[in-house]
């Protein structure tokens, strides 16, 4: 039985799954070692933006890290989180 919740979900990945292979593809061919992903990093927070995120980047003292927050109501919080390494 699915939730209004699980059916925002799944109509996300459907939406959006060719556009997270692609991105996977690209990092995958960027090959960065650690804390220099810097075009891993920014075709994630470009990629987000796009989708209406707001960027900070260059948080903790990392030029390669970066927190995206997008507010809408006061409903579930769904949260994504991804170490590149």
């Amino acid at each position: 039985m699915a939730t209004a919740t699980s059916s925002a979900i799944e109509d996300s990945y459907r939406r959006h799954n060719q556009d997270f292979r692609d991105i996977s593809l690209k990092i995958h061919q960027y090959a960065e070692l650690s804390y220099h992903e810097y075009q891993s990093a920014s075709l994630l927070a470009e990629f987000v933006e796009k989708q209406g995120f707001v960027v900070e980047r260059g948080i903790a003292g990392d030029e390669t890290a970066f927190v995206a927050t997008f507010i809408q109501g006061d409903g579930p919080v769904i949260s994504f989180n991804a170490v590149l390494a």
